[in-house]
């Protein structure tokens, strides 16, 4: 996404950052990956102690010094988000940390001012549309469940969904676990009605797109759609192909005439993730520590 960063990060009214800092005067580090979740951060990541405490050290300074960035977290969990997904690369981390800022700018009605206990949001929560699974795969990976029949297309909008989306990922963005095993998503379309067909404008499906492929800072692992209606494989399909080769890649259909269903490795699989959906509710104590202005806690720290 193209955009001036300098024109958008200065219309964000918050004072200046402090005097900088020494690292003993940021949060103490303390980290609580099992020894299965370190290897697998060791090894795909490149992630270890020394490595860690660089990468820390040298995006604070970053953002200490960005003209154009007025406040930010600068806690460790919160930065590994970034770096995680990156792999330790703190060039690729602070670009990312910037487009995350920036959308915040540019798209307020789908990413700020988050707040569960607005009534549309939590219906649909409590609607059960979009929930994390409270167990993880087999791979350790945070699954989220979306049942298409759960939300009304002709009562919310688009942005409503978008905010959904919004508030459940900034809730689980700060699980060391998931930052470092990833995310997988899994999509039953199987009450989709053609009211989802109008939701989306083509422009703003490309631009949600963008956001969440380029300045979410998430590890998208798998895709699964199930029970695709037939009428929706084309929506479903445009979607797919305004993604980026890598994601299109971790897509994964097992519903009906699913142009990916060669995908589906094993039934093994297939099988644990169907064991997993067993919940309609979700306990909303996990969004609760962020209900009001959740946004504004996470750019100002």
């Amino acid at each position: 996404m193209k955009t001036n960063v300098r024109g958008v990060l200065e219309t964000e009214v918050m004072p200046n950052l402090c005097e900088p800092k020494q690292d003993d005067d940021y949060d103490p580090y303390v980290c609580s990956l099992s020894p299965e979740l370190k290897l697998i951060a060791k090894r795909e990541l490149h992630e270890d102690d020394n490595i860690r405490r660089q990468a820390l050290t040298q995006f604070r300074e970053w953002i200490t010094k960005h003209p154009y960035i007025k406040k930010c977290r600068t806690d460790s969990i919160f930065l590994l988000r970034f770096l995680r997904t990156k792999k330790f690369s703190v060039p690729a981390a602070c670009e990312m940390l910037e487009r995350y800022l920036t959308i915040r700018q540019l798209f307020p009605h789908w990413f700020s001012k988050l707040d569960i206990e607005d009534p549309a949001i939590k219906e649909i929560f409590e609607n059960g549309y979009l929930v994390p699974l409270p167990q993880r795969d087999e791979f350790g990976r945070r699954v989220l469940f979306s049942v298409a029949g759960k939300f009304d297309p002709y009562k919310f909008t688009s942005v409503q969904m978008a905010r959904i989306h919004s508030l459940i990922c900034e809730a689980l963005l700060d699980e060391e676990d998931s930052q470092v095993a990833g995310y997988v998503y899994v999509n039953d379309e199987s009450g989709m009605n053609m009211g989802f067909v109008s939701l989306w404008s083509l422009t703003d499906l490309r631009s949600i797109l963008k956001c969440i492929q380029n300045s979410t800072p998430m590890r998208h692992k798998e895709t699964h759609f199930i029970n695709i209606p037939h009428y929706a494989n084309r929506i479903i399909e445009l979607a797919v192909s305004m993604l980026s080769e890598k994601l299109k890649k971790r897509i994964m259909g097992f519903g009906i005439n699913s142009t990916n269903q060669q995908m589906c490795k094993n039934e093994r699989s297939r099988g644990h993730l169907t064991h997993l959906f067993t919940t309609d509710r979700v306990d909303m104590r996990f969004l609760r520590t962020g209900k009001r202005g959740d946004n504004e806690s996470i750019l100002a720290h």
